[in-house]
């Protein structure tokens, strides 16, 4: 993990862009997450910075993890992406008899998938989620039309004999179950049902965030 910048949160100016005030002086800093996370970037949240310095960067800092009611969540959207590549190959997330090799971002028709594993001809889409309602998490916050295009992907290809999952990582400690998220995007939530009744794997799992580690929490169930 980074050594942190400790800041607090201001206000967003837009996707990419935030305002957070780093020992006592305004800075515009980049966002590691364009979903909307209205629930999390509140004026006065304490937030941990990465220190991304370039000479050619419009922003020093990276706003990768924020505090929420004493907890810590991540909002890096390419954080979930590496850990479950990590955990699948270290056998922390059993998806086997063994660990296997997989490659990240590999292209499948007009299709990048996450992961994939050629020993078993599985192909895995992993998206990061960041809002927990009374203990469920929920993906997504905003209209995904690129995930509905990924989850139909990923069906067709079941469909025509290969292997595929999504997996959904919950980028903090405190949700107890995981379901698709309706009311935002009701369109996603009926593909990942019709890809689960076509034999694409559904799973969850969840992790906890210290200012020094990443930590893998295990997995929750999933209702569709």
């Amino acid at each position: 993990m980074s050594d942190w910048v400790k800041g607090v949160f201001k206000k967003r100016i837009n996707r990419f862009v935030s305002e957070v005030t780093v020992d006592g002086e305004l800075q515009q800093v980049h966002v590691a997450n364009t979903g909307r996370l209205k629930e999390l970037l509140t004026s006065g949240v304490e937030v941990l910075l990465s220190d991304d310095y370039k000479p050619e960067r419009k922003t020093r800092y990276t706003l990768r993890i924020v505090k929420h009611k004493g907890l810590w969540v991540s909002i890096d959207s390419q954080l979930p992406n590496k850990l479950i590549f990590d955990w699948l190959s270290d056998g922390t997330i059993q998806n086997s008899d063994k660990p296997r090799v997989y490659k990240r971002e590999v292209k499948h028709g007009d299709s990048r998938f996450d992961l994939y594993c050629k020993e078993t001809d599985q192909f895995i889409e992993v998206k990061g989620v960041t809002l927990v309602v009374g203990g469920v998490a929920m993906f997504p916050d905003a209209p995904t039309v690129r995930g509905v295009k990924h989850v139909n992907h990923l069906k067709d290809y079941v469909l025509h004999g290969g292997r595929g999952a999504i997996y959904f990582l919950v980028q903090r400690s405190d949700a107890f179950e995981f379901t698709p998220n309706d009311k935002n995007d009701p369109d996603f939530g009926e593909a990942v049902r019709s890809a689960s009744r076509a034999g694409v794997e559904i799973r969850a799992f969840k992790m906890s965030i210290t200012e020094q580690a990443y930590i893998y929490e295990g997995e929750i169930p999933v209702f569709l």
